[in-house]
């Protein structure tokens, strides 16, 4: 029997070793996955809040970047340590990559989400305060973030009477990439952009950075993104809908929505 992903090749948006779950799904399925950021990051210096001696009751964490450029600020910057500066914080992230990121910074982590959107986080969180009995409920939340991130979901935390800091900790910037090709961490080495039959996004600036360097998608080419801040964003730079959404919002999930999608395909039925 034909295999779901026979002869497929995907390119996502994130090295190999960072996207075993997506790797591993598609290429039991028959798929060759290319993995390659687009983007990278360079933290910024941040005053605020240590210089102004301001304390949040809670961090949340929505990234890899922000934990890592967060943690170097603090440590570069004013010689403290994350695990010290935040031991009297709530400590959120936005999911287990996230949280593995705090770990390795020997930050204790009170809630990890399991919707991985931002707003969809904080719901959770406090649904779960308000189930167990606790009064200890956020004010003040810190975000460590980039200077791309989208920060529309703050204004969701005023009705519940929370205020949201919104930290930019680093810049992201487009990687320069070879006309024509993705550098990939795959060992068959970069492979012709024309050539990919899915492309798999994993942020806003990945989906920027990829098609300012090769051109919108080909209609031949099928898009599958992380979550609806990803494909808001491919909807309104290119004008297409997405073949694929992650629901849940993380690597897995996008790689059963590909999945789900090649299933419904006549040649998938027949």
């Amino acid at each position: 029997m034909k295999q779901l992903l026979h002869q497929q090749n995907i390119f996502i948006s994130r090295a190999r070793h960072q996207a075993t779950d997506f790797v591993n799904l598609l290429e039991e399925a028959g798929g060759s996955v290319y993995g390659y950021s687009p983007i990278e990051t360079t933290g910024v210096p941040f005053a605020w809040p240590v210089q102004t001696a301001f304390c949040p009751d809670t961090v949340f964490f929505s990234s890899q970047h922000g934990v890592q450029h967060f943690c170097q600020g603090l440590a570069q910057q004013y010689g403290i340590s994350a695990e010290a500066f935040l031991a009297q914080c709530k400590v959120l992230a936005i999911g287990p990559a996230t949280a593995k990121a705090l770990k390795a910074q020997n930050v204790p982590i009170d809630y990890i989400a399991q919707r991985h959107q931002a707003h969809s986080a904080i719901e959770d969180w406090l649904k779960q305060q308000q189930a167990s009995g606790s009064s200890d409920r956020p004010r003040h939340i810190l975000w460590p973030c980039g200077n791309r991130a989208l920060d529309q979901w703050t204004t969701q935390l005023e009705h519940w009477g929370i205020t949201c800091h919104p930290l930019v900790v680093y810049h992201t910037h487009p990687v320069s990439m070879t006309t024509g090709s993705i550098p990939t961490g795959n060992p068959l080495g970069a492979h012709p952009f024309q050539a990919f039959h899915w492309l798999a996004f994993t942020s806003p600036s990945s989906v920027e950075s990829v098609f300012q360097t090769f051109g919108a998608p080909l209609a031949t080419q099928k898009v599958a993104v992380i979550g609806p801040t990803t494909h808001q964003f491919y909807q309104a730079t290119q004008g297409h809908t997405a073949q694929a959404v992650a629901s849940p919002h993380s690597l897995a999930g996008m790689a059963q929505a590909i999945l789900a999608f090649e299933r419904q395909r006549p040649s998938a039925l027949s």
